[in-house]
């Protein structure tokens, strides 16, 4: 699991914060495209530049921006983080 810690560039870019937050990067299992999800509020954001745009995971069909598959994400293994570190959902990963 890789834990997404900077909850004030996560609010800046537009989601809600609640204070209890357990935002986590996902992927998607076909594709290994990134997802941001706050395992809190059972929120998926699937645009890095736009957290606005949300998916309530599980209730929403959510497809993946890349691929198409459906219903398809799941939490980000560990080794992942290194590749991520360089990617549009960087911002989210670091303090």
């Amino acid at each position: 699991m890789i834990r997404a810690v900077n909850l004030e560039a996560i609010a800046l870019r537009g989601a809600t914060i609640c204070g209890n937050d357990d935002f986590q990067i996902y992927i998607c299992t076909r594709c290994g495209n990134p997802a941001l999800y706050n395992a809190e509020t059972l929120q998926l954001y699937l645009d890095p530049c736009n957290l606005r745009e949300v998916k309530l995971y599980g209730e929403d069909p959510v497809t993946c921006p890349q691929c198409s598959s459906r219903e398809s994400f799941q939490s980000a293994p560990g080794d992942r983080e290194k590749a991520l570190l360089d990617g549009p959902w960087s911002f989210a990963l670091v303090p």
